[in-house]
């Protein structure tokens, strides 16, 4: 790909996400969880795991990504 005329690769569908993006997707999962256990402390590591298995599954659509993780979510507390 020519990079001096300004152009880039596209993302690879595998890539590692940006770490803005990665916060933003743990903040939401924190959010959920925290609704469902009422304990910060599980909500966060609920979270973390939930995020976790988003990185390990990164063939996740676009447009389907926060509802896989609201139900990973979900998953997780009710396990």
């Amino acid at each position: 790909m020519n990079r001096s005329a300004g152009l880039t690769d596209p993302p690879m569908p595998n890539a590692i996400p940006n770490p803005e993006e990665l916060l933003t997707e743990l903040r939401f999962a924190q959010r959920i969880a925290l609704h469902l256990v009422k304990d910060h402390h599980l909500a966060d590591e609920v979270a973390q795991e939930a995020v976790l298995a988003a990185l390990e599954r990164r063939d996740i659509e676009e447009p389907r990504k926060r509802a896989w993780l609201a139900g990973v979510v979900r998953n997780l507390v009710n396990n």
